[in-house]
């Protein structure tokens, strides 16, 4: 079970950050380093979880890899965001 609550977590992590990034907005490097996909909130260890054991997953090669600009790319897209050319 904690492999896939891992497995969601880091899927959902990425595609989030990378929606942001997407957007504009800046993204911390050192804050981003504290970020774990082993979460121990709101998890019920000994709970009943009801699986879809049809579901099938997003593969790991479809998710892309995760890249974050470098700060004068961040500047720019932000001048342009600002400027209405984004």
């Amino acid at each position: 079970m904690a492999n896939l609550l891992i497995y969601h977590n880091v899927v959902t992590m990425t595609n989030a950050l990378q929606q942001l990034i997407r957007e504009g907005y800046p993204i911390d490097e050192k804050l981003m380093a504290c970020l774990s996909p082993y979460q121990t909130e709101h998890v019920n260890r000994f709970g009943r979880y009801s699986l879809k054991r049809d579901r099938v997953t997003e593969p790991l090669d479809t998710i892309q890899g995760f890249r974050i600009p470098p700060q004068s790319e961040r500047r720019e897209a932000a001048r342009a965001k600002a400027s209405g050319q984004a």
